[in-house]
């Protein structure tokens, strides 16, 4: 029952979370909880240099004649890459019914060895309406001083939609820290000392502003 629980709570809150915060909890569950299936190659293709053009080598054109005087070593990048290609071998583990993966190995060539199946780019994860409130209970769980963190983030501004119940909570946090001044009355002065501009305003054919 509890590796049912705490996987299902894992796997919802990976597919929106990625924090270091997130992630030292995610390791430190599979570390001591999943096992060890395969390793799977991810692809990451790098992106050639802009200035260069990919070569390595920066060309000096003339500003009279257009046509290149000298060249030299390119200063932002390095041998005609801005982002080297990478193949990351990912350690696949089995979580109660759920897979996940696990950073192994970072390398520049592609391995000769046969791995496991090919990742090309990035994992993407669609969000699941219950990783926020997986994500919580994680970190309850498993970060000393979360609450503490968490208040320390909430209540940066004041959510204009207050009526909504999921604004209360963090309108009444920012209250608490800012004082009992509510924001509207600023924003309603912020308007009132916008100047109203005249849209009627007429323009020549050659004096068109655009």
């Amino acid at each position: 029952m509890k590796i049912r629980i705490l996987s299902w709570l894992l796997h919802h809150a990976n597919r929106k979370y990625h924090n270091p915060e997130f992630y030292a909890i995610k390791n430190r569950i599979l570390k001591y909880h999943s096992q060890h299936i395969c390793y799977d190659i991810q692809f990451i293709g790098g992106k050639k240099c802009y200035s260069c053009g990919g070569t390595g080598i920066h060309v000096y054109y003339s500003e009279y004649t257009g046509k290149p005087y000298d060249q030299d070593i390119c200063w932002n990048c390095y041998n005609g890459w801005y982002k080297h290609p990478v193949w990351n071998i990912l350690a696949r583990v089995q979580f109660g019914k759920y897979t996940f993966h696990q950073p192994w190995q970072r390398v520049y060539v592609r391995p000769n060895k046969d791995w496991g199946s090919l990742i090309e780019g990035y994992i993407d994860h669609n969000e699941s309406k219950y990783s926020d409130f997986a994500a919580t209970i994680l970190f309850l769980l498993y970060e000393k001083g979360y609450l503490k963190r968490w208040y320390k983030s909430a209540g940066m501004g004041f959510a204009l939609h207050w009526w909504l119940p999921r604004n209360w909570l963090n309108n009444a946090i920012h209250l608490i820290k800012h004082g009992p001044k509510i924001p509207l009355s600023r924003l309603k002065r912020r308007f009132e000392d916008i100047p109203i501009q005249n849209y009627n305003t007429c323009y020549e054919s050659d004096n068109l502003p655009f």
